[in-house]
């Protein structure tokens, strides 16, 4: 990739992680309403009971001990509160998912990967259930809502201690639902920053990136705290959990500038490892040789040779092969496409409804089979004559591409090889 400034990465992917954040923010509004419906029924079951059993307005405690009357309100306000639990956690997560979504799609095509697959369900589940600084969204959650159910009872019980009238009582929890509310919206504010740093630092580590970097929203809002941690620059699996603090707006940058990279490592005192061939889905793209302890997990079959040498002239074989390594790739970064690998990844090569051209790599094509519901891409290195001897058409990656990716593929590498890049398109 090419090196860009930090202020580059924050006009695209900071700024897109900040759009997000302010439209989530618009839909976390439902958590007001779902307090003030619980708030409702709260007020509501108090005058139920105060109706029949008040005297000029006043709820005697000795009245409320009998036939269990103050145990069965304390459980009908701690059932109003666990209903309330459970929208507002349903709520917040979509809105969280939704919003990782977006994320993650907008990291991905800033750093100029559109064809991309998002992450599957399991693993996002995984990312929002995951504990850090102590404790995950749910326990959060579900902590602030038994303080809540505590507060309301205690708050009820100290009014019927002190002589208060109902109307006293419904006021003095009426308010302190309204403190719930603020503790929660607080905590789905913070956690869905975590939520969508956490969105970007995915796409990162599918991307290949090494360093990155922590990007403070600069404004009269930035505390002393995240101004000291502003620009500072760390290696991918060292970088600290972002938010710092409640409502903090920090989020995470890649780092690109070969510059930044050589003074930080010069710094930290980091040997730079040799890259490895295929650490990333498109990267460094290699080809598989017999008899080198590669592993070849079984041939799927022979490509259209006509097609191929007539734009790449003569090559090795038209037989094309997947090595164990490979398939361990395709399972560890696109997980939920493996089984769509398994299933059609050899029709998908012998029998494609697109080959295109990839005009970055040398002697590298796309192969896309369409399904009635997506497409599926399989990218290929194709064993030239000038690659040396003994070498095989490999797979090096597979994953969906939308039908919209797929048309961004075509015009991206029509524009990089200043010609057409389909090469073939089944009639």
């Amino acid at each position: 990739m090419a090196a860009k400034s930090s202020k580059y990465w924050e006009d695209r992917i900071a700024a897109g992680t900040w759009k997000t954040y302010n439209s989530l923010e618009e839909k976390n509004r439902e958590l007001l309403e779902f307090y003030v419906d619980a708030s409702e029924q709260v007020k509501k079951e108090l005058y139920l009971i105060a109706e029949k059993y008040s005297k000029d307005g006043v709820l005697s405690l000795s009245d409320m001990h009998k036939q269990n009357r103050l145990t069965n309100l304390n459980r009908k306000f701690q059932d109003i509160i666990e209903d309330l639990g459970h929208k507002a956690e349903k709520s917040a997560k979509k809105n969280m998912q939704d919003g990782f979504r977006a994320v993650y799609e907008n990291t991905a095509v800033s750093m100029g990967n559109e064809d991309f697959s998002m992450p599957n369900k399991k693993l996002m589940e995984k990312l929002l259930n995951e504990p850090w600084r102590g404790d995950s969204f749910s326990g959060r959650l579900w902590k602030n809502q038994k303080k809540l159910a505590v507060g309301l009872n205690e708050l009820f019980l100290t009014g019927l201690q002190q002589g208060k009238t109902a109307t006293e009582i419904a006021v003095s929890l009426h308010n302190f639902m309204g403190q719930g509310f603020n503790e929660c919206h607080r905590l789905v504010r913070t956690e869905t920053m975590h939520y969508l740093n956490d969105a970007t630092m995915q796409r990162y580590k599918d991307a290949g990136t090494k360093y990155v970097q922590i990007w403070a929203a600069e404004d009269e809002r930035t505390c002393v705290e995240c101004s000291k941690y502003h620009g500072k620059i760390y290696s991918i699996d060292k970088c600290p959990h972002v938010p710092f603090h409640p409502n903090c707006r920090c989020t995470i940058v890649p780092v690109t500038d070969e510059k930044m990279i050589v003074e930080y490592e010069k710094k930290n005192n980091i040997k730079k490892d040799i890259e490895k061939k295929g650490d990333s889905d498109i990267i460094n793209p290699s080809i598989a040789k017999a008899g080198t302890g590669v592993t070849v997990i079984r041939s799927l079959g022979n490509i259209k040779e006509d097609i191929i040498t007539k734009e790449f002239g003569q090559i090795q074989t038209d037989e094309i092969i997947v090595t164990e390594e490979r398939e361990n790739h395709i399972k560890k970064r696109h997980p939920e496409d493996f089984e769509l690998f398994k299933k059609y990844g050899d029709k998908a090569v012998t029998d494609p409804d697109y080959i295109i051209r990839d005009g970055k790599h040398e002697g590298t094509v796309f192969m896309v089979m369409k399904l009635p519901n997506t497409n599926l891409n399989v990218v290929v290195r194709i064993a030239l004559e000038s690659d040396g001897s003994g070498l095989k058409n490999s797979v090096m990656t597979f994953y969906r591409i939308r039908e919209r990716n797929l048309k961004k593929l075509i015009e991206k590498n029509t524009d990089l090889l200043g010609k057409d890049a389909v090469l073939y398109k089944k009639e």
